[in-house]
């Protein structure tokens, strides 16, 4: 009777086994409301890299975009090449004549993003803070043109991190010491590694010459811009209203309660702003409760 239940068991399961599988094949795509596309697909580029989704096109993404951890419980981990770089072409010459992108102000990465492709935030000119959290690869170009940003947040070990080269470049010129203003972060107890493999002197003759992996922190180092966490502000949350270093229910709470002119004595009003229009408004209230149920 045992073994007639466990086949009979095992039936029902099999059916619903095979959905889950065939829920995503390869090549599938997905757009989310943000107005980005992912791809699922394997990716030549990450050495023996599974079926993933890949976030392949993010460049009509406006104000700041929150990547998820999954689509259909399969894990985006990577951050496709070009995905937020504008490009804008000569419609008689074919030649480039533009590629800054002024849409994106900020982003969160998820967890499961391991991983960031060549050239996916060139010319992202109003990213000002970025949290690597759990990336472990910056390919080359990536933060190329970024002028404007301010902080940059790494949270892995250097012995967990690759950078290409030329990452933070300011111009696609590529010259050493052309960097990018930013003010780099490295975990607490890091820094020293951060600069024994990153941060080593250029040996270039040429002044127009590339800058390479063991290069790429070299500029940040000397200018005194290669710090570790808790040597400089800790990056705002964004939808962390309440200051508690979560996003929850309570967030919309206080944001109302602020609304309303009762501010919490913890509000954090750089979190607070949500959508990023520099205003914090009831469509602050809207975008949070939108970011809570994605």
């Amino acid at each position: 009777m045992k073994k007639l239940f466990f086949i009979v068991a095992l039936i029902a399961i099999m059916p619903l086994t095979a959905i889950a599988q065939e829920k995503v094949d390869r090549w599938d795509t997905y757009t989310d409301e943000q107005g980005i596309t992912y791809t699922y697909r394997d990716d030549m580029w990450v050495y023996m890299s599974p079926f993933t989704w890949i976030l392949s096109n993010g460049r009509e993404a406006v104000g700041h975009v929150v990547i998820p951890d999954e689509i259909d419980g399969e894990p985006v981990t990577i951050i496709g090449d070009n995905s937020f770089r504008v490009e804008e072409y000569d419609e008689e010459t074919w030649e480039l004549i533009n590629d800054t992108n002024t849409k994106l102000t900020g982003i969160t990465i998820s967890d499961n993003v391991e991983t960031i492709q060549m050239g996916a935030f060139l010319g992202c000119v109003n990213l000002r803070t970025i949290d690597l959290n759990n990336v472990r690869r910056v390919d080359y170009a990536t933060f190329i043109g970024c002028i404007n940003l301010e902080e940059i947040h790494i949270r892995v070990p250097a012995d967990e991190m690759q950078f290409g080269w030329s990452v933070f470049n300011r111009t696609t010129e590529m010259r050493p010491d052309d960097i990018i203003q930013a003010t780099i972060y490295v975990p607490k107890g890091e820094l020293q590694n951060y600069i024994d493999k990153y941060a080593n002197p250029y040996d270039f003759e040429d002044e127009y010459a590339m800058i390479w992996e063991e290069n790429v922190l070299y500029d940040f180092y000397i200018d005194g811009r290669l710090k570790e966490e808790g040597d400089g502000p800790t990056p705002s949350i964004p939808g962390d209203a309440d200051g508690d270093g979560v996003v929850t229910i309570g967030d919309a709470t206080a944001l109302i309660d602020h609304l309303l002119g009762n501010t919490p004595s913890s509000f954090v009003e750089d979190s607070a702003d949500v959508d990023n229009d520099g205003n914090i408004t009831i469509g602050d209230v809207t975008a949070l409760i939108d970011q809570l149920l994605h």
